[in-house]
């Protein structure tokens, strides 16, 4: 049985459909989704000892995900009532040309680690003259117990 296969002609059709479609990876559906997998920092709700404390994160720098946990951070926590206030602040280390480019998620979970809860902040570029300042309304502080900090890169 032989095979019938005829190369196209002209492959230029094919490229001018590719430009013609106008793909941009900044828009929504190729960001990053809210992978518990990347979060940063991860804090026992009722663990009065980290309000008001900063701590120091690591993430991969740039938005191409890696093992490379080379970008740091500092994260700063506060708590009025049901009210948490996080601010982020990024290092050289953290950034591309002076930038990193990050969305932030606060995923809340109860006792038996079921979402209860998400908040996302809008992506923000951060540099070394200024920092992500995140207000959580918690909605229900009898079972919320754990608090994540998801940060992820996003292409500029």
């Amino acid at each position: 049985m032989e095979e019938d296969v005829h190369p196209p002609e002209n492959d230029s059709h094919i490229l001018r459909d590719e430009v013609e479609l106008s793909i941009s990876f900044n828009d929504p559906f190729y960001l990053p989704r809210n992978y518990t997998d990347l979060a940063v920092d991860t804090v026992r709700m009722q663990n009065t000892l980290r309000f008001g404390i900063q701590v120091d994160v690591r993430t991969y720098a740039g938005p191409v995900p890696t093992d490379k946990r080379e970008g740091e951070w500092k994260i700063t926590y506060r708590k009025n009532g049901d009210h948490w206030t996080l601010q982020i602040f990024c290092h050289d280390s953290a950034t591309v040309n002076g930038e990193a480019r990050i969305q932030a998620a606060v995923i809340i979970f109860d006792e038996e680690e079921n979402v209860i809860q998400v908040d996302q902040a809008n992506t923000y570029t951060c540099s070394r003259g200024n920092n992500l300042a995140m207000t959580i309304n918690v909605d229900n502080s009898t079972d919320s117990k754990v608090m994540a900090l998801i940060l992820k890169p996003v292409p500029i």
